[in-house]
């Protein structure tokens, strides 16, 4: 219900009111209801905003400030090997950064993580080739970088039954 009057009756107009319900939020913006990856399938979409629930701090948010635009993923590893991936944003200028948690046989793992990321890269502008691209693999050697990296860090070798938890932030 809405009310509207005007105080001491002494004036009369016209005026315009507008009512609009915000976009909800990505099913993914926090922890809790991150998407399970299945397959090596190419993902796209990003999120509007930092979700519900403020999933970093301190301690377990790596090199990165925060969360801002947040897209959160989990996965179940079925096959052992190097876990590796790029993140290649459809605006060409666009600066994603990343967080990766591994939870060897799926110990420990919570949501939000308590701990520090097992992967993290904060890279501020183009890397390599002078792409935006980033992600882990391309023969990074680092486990971590700050906004001076090249937008890559290590792969994550991985066993079957290790869990990934997975933070994409624009």
């Amino acid at each position: 219900y809405v009310r509207v009057w005007e105080y001491g009756n002494d004036v009369s107009g016209t005026f315009t009111m507008c009512f609009s319900e915000p976009v909800p939020p990505d099913a993914n913006q926090d922890c809790n209801t991150a998407n399970q990856l299945c397959s090596d399938a190419t993902l796209s979409g990003a999120s509007n905003g930092s979700g519900s629930v403020v999933d970093l701090n301190t301690t377990n948010e790596g090199c990165l400030y925060g969360e801002n635009e947040a897209n959160w993923y989990f996965m179940v590893v079925t096959t052992a090997g190097l876990l590796e991936f790029n993140v290649s944003p459809n605006n060409g200028s666009d600066d994603y950064d990343f967080a990766v948690w591994r939870y060897p046989g799926g110990v420990g793992q919570t949501c939000p993580p308590t701990a520090t990321p097992t992967r993290c890269s904060f890279a501020a502008g183009s890397g390599l080739a002078g792409s935006y691209d980033t992600g882990l693999g391309s023969g990074a050697v680092d486990a971590t970088e700050d906004s001076s990296g090249d937008n890559w860090v290590q792969g994550i070798t991985c066993a079957v039954g290790d869990i990934v938890v997975m933070l994409i932030d624009n």
